[in-house]
């Protein structure tokens, strides 16, 4: 079977490259013919005239007035980058308008980008930022070739054509060249999409027998099946976690679009990327429509990743994805979209103008099986109580099962909790320091502490079908000794919104370590503590097996660490957060902790202990611990 799949997916993608081969010369000129078909313009047009997309395209034009009027401020790089992107927002506003004004602005921008020394035309800068240029500086040529003159089609050509040239070359000294990585997704996809608008003229005027562009494009589609096939296990779960497959596919999405709508190929997804099939059940189960700056959507932080994203990938998705995930993802968009704050990240308004299905009705992606996930190759387990609104609650439960070759962080069986309009347990961010992350530690002072890149194994895992479960794994990468932990979750109980229980076994144990963004208010209580978030919904934590007195003591931990470049915080709620505070809980090897979630103003339920170790009540719910040592 796996034999047969792989032939029939080498066939689909030779197959395809005789198609493009033959197909160029009869595209060139045809415009646009990238992420759209000249067939789709004028239903834009029309679209932005009624709802819900006109309130979509007046955000459009707010968000690109405020672009123009930033980019004095920036210094050279972040002005590539804005001014790139600024381009392609005019180049979309010509699509909207068929107003030539807005490709002479676009031009003017591209002209000036493509001089520039110290990115456009340095193929050893950031390699990351000369893709975005790629990609940027090719949807306009297609979008904005009916509105551009020969003088300006031709030095459109002629640096696009050395972009293309200088990404396909290399992606600088900063970049991983591992397939596996996101920076290769990026890459090929931008050759992919510049690749495949070039029109060249010396095939037109008969010097050349084919397109100059047919080898970059040949060989792009071929590393890019490659790479997103070892970038997303078999599950559908991003190697590099979860912000780092948002950022991913907003190069290979319109890549995909390239390869499947203008060239009319009949390789689809489940063909060219059967991984990514999945991934956006991960991201959905993930995502909790809480506000972080100019989106909604707040996620497990895992590897070394932020919690925020948004309703872009899923505007991305809906042109790719199978007719049956169509109304889950439509769902999703719903969800997290909000037209008094959703920005026009990386032109996700645009996609979202161009591709939402208004005729199909959205579906709970709870019908669909969303109230939980597992991948069994990087050991995750995702356990959510329903989908409504920014008070939805998730647990995640993570064993590192594996390090890819990208992005990765010390969290062997760590574990998230987001939910009831906040964030309770997260992670480090963006660094691969120790300190940051919710675990347990075999010293109690973490100065100079490192982690090493040992892998962890899910033992096992049960789903209770109302998005409760339970889950146990093994493996420390922070040199605990025979550490297990046992993570729980669950939302049936009638005294609680949630209940999460932490239980811990190892042979050197000594700190049990909660990370939570500072905006969350802290206070001892008895047995444990209590959190308490800006909105005053509560999270209340009882220690077992720490003594009747647990000691817990707090501290600030910076997010991301030293890492200053693209290193935010924590943004939630329209501010962005530096630091987290970190509540240690000392301990002698074994050490359980229960978390009850409740809204505000609601009292938590009791925790009651039993005459057997094993047994704990939580309200009037009896709940069996595993049996650690500790407690025997």
């Amino acid at each position: 079977m796996y034999y047969r799949k792989c032939c029939c997916m080498l066939f689909a993608v030779v197959m395809l490259c005789f198609t493009v081969s033959a197909q160029y010369n009869d595209m060139s000129l045809i415009h646009p013919r990238s992420v759209i078909s000249q067939d789709d313009v004028l239903s834009i047009r029309q679209k932005i005239k009624r709802e819900p997309y006109k309130n979509s395209y007046i955000r459009f034009r707010r968000d690109l007035h405020l672009m123009e009027q930033k980019l004095d401020t920036l210094n050279t790089r972040t002005y590539d980058y804005s001014s790139a992107y600024l381009a392609f927002y005019y180049g979309c506003m010509f699509l909207f308008t068929d107003s030539v004004y807005y490709c002479d602005k676009a031009f003017m921008i591209c002209n000036e980008v493509f001089r520039d020394s110290i990115v456009a035309q340095n193929r050893f800068s950031f390699g990351l930022s000369r893709a975005m240029i790629l990609k940027n500086m090719a949807l306009v040529y297609d979008f904005c070739f009916s509105g551009f003159d020969d003088d300006q089609r031709k030095i459109m050509l002629e640096g696009i054509f050395d972009l293309m040239s200088s990404v396909a070359a290399g992606m600088g000294y900063h970049a991983n060249y591992a397939l596996q990585s996101n920076w290769m997704g990026v890459r090929y996809s931008s050759i992919v999409i510049a690749a495949s608008v070039w029109d060249d003229y010396g095939v037109l005027s008969g010097e050349y027998p084919r397109s100059r562009a047919l080898p970059f494009l040949w060989d792009a589609i071929n590393r890019l099946r490659e790479h997103i096939n070892l970038n997303i296990t078999g599950n559908g779960w991003n190697t590099e976690s979860l912000s780092y497959h948002g950022y991913n596919w907003s190069f290979i999405a319109p890549a995909l679009m390239c390869i499947q709508k203008a060239y009319k190929s009949d390789v689809e997804l489940p063909v060219f990327a059967p991984n990514a099939l999945m991934s956006l059940h991960a991201q959905g189960t993930a995502t909790i429509s809480i506000r972080n700056t100019n989106d909604r959507g707040m996620q497990p932080d895992l590897s070394d990743d932020d919690p925020m994203t948004g309703s872009g990938l899923f505007a991305l998705a809906l042109p790719l994805y199978p007719q049956e995930q169509t109304p889950y993802i439509k769902w999703m968009f719903d969800y997290l979209f909000d037209t008094t704050i959703s920005a026009n990240h990386r032109g996700s308004l645009f996609y979202a103008i161009a591709f939402y299905p208004d005729t199909v009705k959205p579906m709970n992606p709870a019908g669909g099986g969303w109230l939980n996930y597992y991948d069994p190759e990087q050991g995750v387990l995702l356990f959510r109580n329903r989908f409504l609104d920014e008070n939805d609650v998730l647990g995640c439960f993570n064993a590192t099962a594996q390090r890819p070759q990208g992005h990765q962080g010390p969290d062997n069986l760590t574990f998230r909790i987001i939910g009831l309009g906040s964030l309770w347990a997260v992670g480090a961010g963006r660094t691969a320091r120790a300190e940051g992350q919710t675990n347990l530690f075999p010293v109690t002072n973490l100065q100079g502490f490192s982690a090493n890149n040992k892998t962890g194994q899910m033992l096992n895992y049960t789903f209770f079908g109302n998005g409760s479960g339970v889950g146990m794994a093994s493996g420390s990468c922070l040199n605990v000794v025979n550490h297990i932990r046992y993570f729980e979750a669950d939302y049936s109980n009638p005294g609680a919104v949630a209940v999460f229980i932490i239980s811990d076994t190892s042979g050197n144990g000594k700190m049990w370590r909660l990370n939570t963004p500072e905006f969350n208010r802290f206070q001892l209580s008895a047995g444990g503590f209590l959190l308490t978030a800006p909105n005053n919904a509560t999270c209340r934590a009882v220690v077992i097996g720490a003594g009747s007195k647990p000691v817990i003591k707090t501290g600030k931990v910076r997010y991301g660490g030293n890492t200053v470049e693209h290193n935010m915080g924590i943004c939630y709620n329209g501010r962005c957060y530096e630091y987290n505070t970190s509540i240690d809980v000392f301990c002698d090897r074994s050490v359980t902790v229960i978390f009850t979630l409740q809204p505000p103003g609601v009292d938590h339920p009791m925790i009651q202990s039993t005459g057997d170790p094993h047994i704990v009540i939580v309200g009037e719910k009896e709940y069996r611990l595993p049996h650690w040592p500790g407690l025997d």
